[in-house]
């Protein structure tokens, strides 16, 4: 068998889509080289948005406290661990580090 041609030394375009792994698979004496592609685009990535069945219109997300039913602004909002029913620790997050000195300790909220 003889090999006419190969693409190897041609840069890729753009928008063609390139091998993220390469293998052969080999039956006795016979190999096949296989190239692996991604099944997506990351660019052209589908989203979806929640709508209400009865007219089509877009639902909007709110958070609600548990302890009294009020609605909390998402600059309110920390993020917490439970680590038992009901006790939380809080996580720094992205307001920055924990002051020099601070504890953070469990934070027991109401069932």
């Amino acid at each position: 068998m003889t090999l006419i041609g190969r693409c190897d030394s041609v840069a890729p375009m753009a928008n063609q889509a390139r091998s993220i792994a390469s293998l052969t698979i080999s039956f006795g004496l016979v190999a096949i080289p296989v190239k692996l592609y991604s099944a997506t685009i990351s660019s052209e990535r589908i989203s979806f948005n929640l709508l209400r069945e009865k007219d089509g219109s877009r639902v909007k997300q709110q958070y609600v406290a548990v302890n009294d039913g009020k609605l909390v602004e998402r600059s309110d909002m920390v993020k917490g661990y439970e680590f038992s029913k009901g006790q939380y620790v809080r996580h720094p997050g992205p307001r920055g580090p924990c002051p020099v000195g601070a504890r953070i300790g469990p934070v027991r909220t109401a069932a």
